[in-house]
């Protein structure tokens, strides 16, 4: 609710605010989140938690009576990391949203060792994408993205010599410094598809086959 980034808003009060959800899964997706921030349910006082049920329940309304195809309405929400919350207030998508906005304040890193058994890694920073590129580094690199003088995200990439697989590892930090969440997927390439592996709470994979040519990367 900083006013950072541009968000389409459909209710705005002195409690809490709504807008549509910028990757929406259905048309009419939108997100009712507390103006002060709460990392969970229990943070919120009574008034502030019955206005985000009310707001939910007029966009539902509103959305019946729209224009929008709407045979039903789901209402969501996952209280705490055990309960599948993975965006606390919204915060990593802001920091995802700001390293795309904002791509070459992104410092490169990528470990310059040989790559050996049992030679210890070796992190370097580089002044751009294109050094490091020209130190031919390997498969090993990382972007670090600072935000109001402090580590904001961290992506780590790292790639099998062969080229078939990549790990995909982000590490995402509140305005205090603590960690918010860490993310972690697993790119397998069978020629020309893509299978997306993401490790759940219960620490079972959920599996995403795609297909190529537009989506296999």
């Amino acid at each position: 609710m900083s006013g950072e980034m541009e968000v389409s808003m459909v209710y705005q009060g002195d409690r809490c605010s709504a807008f549509l959800d910028h990757q929406p899964i259905n048309p009419g997706h939108a997100l009712v989140v507390p103006n002060r921030h709460a990392s969970n349910l229990a943070e919120l006082d009574e008034e502030e938690g019955a206005q985000v049920f009310r707001v939910a329940r007029r966009i539902a309304a509103a959305l019946r009576n729209s224009g929008v195809k709407c045979e039903g309405v789901n209402i969501s929400l996952a209280d705490g990391e055990a309960a599948g919350q993975e965006v606390f207030h919204a915060h990593c998508q802001e920091l995802d949203d700001y390293a795309k906005r904002n791509p070459k304040l992104g410092r490169p890193f990528a470990d310059v060792s040989s790559g050996m058994k049992g030679e210890k890694s070796r992190w370097r920073e580089f002044k751009s994408e294109v050094e490091r590129e020209e130190a031919d580094t390997g498969n090993d690199k990382a972007k670090v993205w600072a935000k109001d003088g402090a580590v904001a995200l961290v992506s780590y990439a790292f790639q099998s010599p062969s080229g078939d697989w990549a790990h995909y590892v982000s590490y995402y930090f509140r305005e205090d410094g603590t960690l918010a969440k860490i993310h972690a997927q697993l790119n397998t390439f069978y020629g020309n598809m893509t299978v997306i592996r993401e490790p759940r709470k219960d620490l079972h994979d959920v599996q995403k086959t795609i297909h190529p040519p537009t989506d296999c990367y």
